[in-house]
């Protein structure tokens, strides 16, 4: 899957998100987490200034979980849900599979996936890509 790409955590970035949503960020909750995250920010995605992304992140060395975060006007990271756990791992690797570059085609994709913002049906085929790259590279995609 060559569009598999690995990206920066900016640390100070995500702890400001987290800072300012964080009655609405779970533990265990990213996809719901990034979409609350959504509905209260929109301007700021429809402007283009975020982006919702879904991939993988690193949470031992090699093994990575399925995971969604937003992605800023540069390309780094922000992933508020590593603030909300109690051990926070703030040197992990990140892997985009997917990034919506129109807020229309999330909430569309939401919308066709029963409104569950995890997406299993709209990126099967994705995933399974995915599942076969991290393979040939030595790693573990898992979720």
């Amino acid at each position: 899957m060559s569009d598999m790409r690995k990206c920066q955590l900016d640390i100070e970035k995500s702890r400001e998100v987290y800072e300012y949503f964080k009655d609405n960020i779970k533990v265990k909750e990213c996809y719901n987490n990034v979409y609350h995250i959504f509905e209260l920010s929109l301007k700021t995605f429809r402007e283009g200034k975020w982006k919702i992304a879904y991939g993988y992140v690193e949470v031992m060395a090699a093994l990575y979980c399925r995971h969604c975060f937003i992605l800023d006007e540069h390309g780094n990271v922000i992933d508020p849900t590593v603030f909300a756990q109690e051990e926070q791992n703030l040197e992990r690797e990140y892997y985009i599979m997917a990034v919506f570059d129109d807020v229309d085609e999330y909430l569309t994709a939401i919308e066709n996936n029963d409104y569950m913002p995890a997406l299993n049906k709209h990126f099967l085929v994705r995933d399974i890509k995915a599942q076969k790259w991290a393979r040939e590279n030595g790693v573990i995609f898992v979720g």
